[in-house]
């Protein structure tokens, strides 16, 4: 299976249209600050440099309305544009391990056909975090520290369930029945945990090495490793699509 997935990832990293993904996360990025710009203005950027500038009897009413103005910009565009951006790159990206052509114009065409499977992975996330605030709950009030490890075995043990979710929606192109269905459905289960959870603390420890390569070099560094990460954005989601696909190919 890793034979497979590293052979699936290398030929869907070295197509030039894959890289697209990066151009297309800079300007979504650039979208949502010049939004927040555009609304909240200077008393928004006050607030997330120091945020005990929130509810400071020195914050004028207009300051706090551009707070909040900001605020709801910054979820309205996450609302509105978010699932376009999520179903542009992780339907690229699911086209391209399945060995298709992919460019420039592949991130908008994903992003209309799949804009639905988008807000179903929102969906998915919400039902997702309130199960696990659920059960959390209930264990940590049972068990206390007990609970709290029990329930992190649980989250870590729902990782396929997640992959399976997400790459039925972007991969394979289910509906959202059919993804839901099939996330629990699977074959080689512990094969496919065993991997991500290996990938999951082969990419910590990069991050951490890149970190501290780059923490002498100052602005520089810091550059230099958020350019790094972004990179590994781009890795990281097409080797999991990858993964996905040699579990079941296997």
């Amino acid at each position: 299976m890793l034979s497979r997935t590293w052979a699936t990832s290398r030929r869907a990293l070295s197509r030039g249209g894959t890289w697209t993904a990066l151009v297309w996360s800079a300007l979504f990025v650039i979208l949502l600050v010049a939004g927040l710009l555009l609304v909240g203005g200077n008393a928004l950027l006050s607030a997330m440099v120091h945020p005990h500038f929130i509810g400071s009897p020195l914050m004028s009413p207009t300051q706090a309305k551009q707070i909040l103005l900001g605020m709801l910009a910054l979820y309205g565009v996450l609302l509105v544009v978010g699932p376009f951006f999520m179903a542009g790159i992780y339907g690229m990206f699911g086209e391209v391990v399945k060995d298709r052509p992919v460019s420039w114009g592949t991130f908008w065409s994903m992003g209309k056909k799949l804009y639905g499977r988008g807000w179903g992975l929102y969906l998915y996330l919400l039902i997702y975090a309130i199960v696990l605030g659920i059960v959390g709950g209930i264990l940590g009030g049972l068990l206390h520290v007990v609970g709290l490890v029990v329930l992190m075995l649980a989250i870590i043990a729902s990782f396929p369930w997640l992959l399976r979710m997400t790459a039925g929606l972007f991969v394979d192109q289910y509906t959202w029945g059919q993804s839901f269905k099939a996330s629990f459905m699977g074959a080689r289960y512990l094969a496919l945990l065993g991997t991500m959870l290996l990938s999951v603390l082969f990419y910590g420890v990069i991050l951490v090495a890149i970190f501290k390569a780059t923490s002498f070099l100052g602005v520089f560094g810091l550059a230099l490793y958020f350019a790094c990460e972004m990179v590994l954005s781009i890795v990281g989601p097409v080797w999991f699509f990858a993964l996905y696909r040699a579990a079941q190919h296997t």
